[in-house]
């Protein structure tokens, strides 16, 4: 899946930059009594410090 943005707020210490943003990820659903009771994502975090310009 691509996830997609633009990047208007802080990121830990790091300022927003108004960038647009592009990367891949998967977002994972956990499942009790058949209902949701978490997630977990996982997506490419150095593609998008990149593209931001902090790495």
């Amino acid at each position: 899946m691509d996830f997609t943005g633009t990047n208007l707020g802080m990121i830990q210490e790091y300022p927003p930059t108004k960038k647009y943003i592009k990367t891949k990820g998967l977002t994972i659903y956990h499942f009790k009594d058949n209902l949701i009771n978490g997630h977990t994502q996982v997506f490419d975090r150095v593609t998008v410090m990149k593209q931001l310009g902090f790495i």
